[in-house]
């Protein structure tokens, strides 16, 4: 299935319709732990490369901070809210993170795209 297109009876069966993306935007009183350092040590210890793909990436804060140290990270959410609330955050950045980056719109389940990666990750937090 195609990134751009979203099977919705599935979202509808499971509640995921109402999903509300400001639950998990930066807001005040949130509290987000950063794993970018334990997420680095797996990267080096365990990856042959430098493509990443993260699923369930949400607003793209650990995308961002991946990018920042030279990761290519392609960043796979459900919901097209959150997508846009990461490419957003994305303008931001210094311009070589900005090219490192990339956001999309997919199925954790069902997505396919044509690439390939070294490292895939989803944080536990995700879903």
């Amino acid at each position: 299935m195609s990134p751009s297109i979203v099977d919705t009876t599935r979202l509808d069966r499971c509640g995921w319709n109402s999903f509300r993306p400001e639950l998990f935007t930066e807001e005040p009183g949130r509290k987000r732990r950063d794993v970018t350092d334990e997420m680095l040590s797996l990267l080096q210890d365990f990856s042959p490369g430098k493509r990443v793909l993260e699923l369930c990436s949400g607003t793209g804060a650990l995308a961002r901070s991946l990018a920042r140290h030279g990761f290519t990270v392609t960043g796979l959410d459900l919901k097209e809210e959150m997508v846009e609330i990461a490419r957003m955050a994305t303008k931001t950045e210094e311009r070589s993170t900005q090219d490192r980056l990339k956001f999309i719109q997919g199925d954790m389940a069902t997505f396919d795209i044509e690439e390939r990666f070294d490292f895939i990750i989803l944080e536990d937090d995700g879903f």
